[in-house]
């Protein structure tokens, strides 16, 4: 990624919060989508 680049990221339930999801906010086997937004690095 390049500074100030936006990326999207999937990732399947297996990887993100599993069967047991999330407190609330995310449900149980849930495909969950990251919006990322390289900032700086260094």
């Amino acid at each position: 990624m390049k500074r100030g680049q936006l990326a999207r990221f999937t990732s399947k339930p297996k990887y993100a919060f599993g069967q047991k999801g999330h407190s609330d906010k995310v449900g149980p086997n849930t495909t969950v989508v990251f919006e990322v937004e390289l900032i700086d690095f260094g």
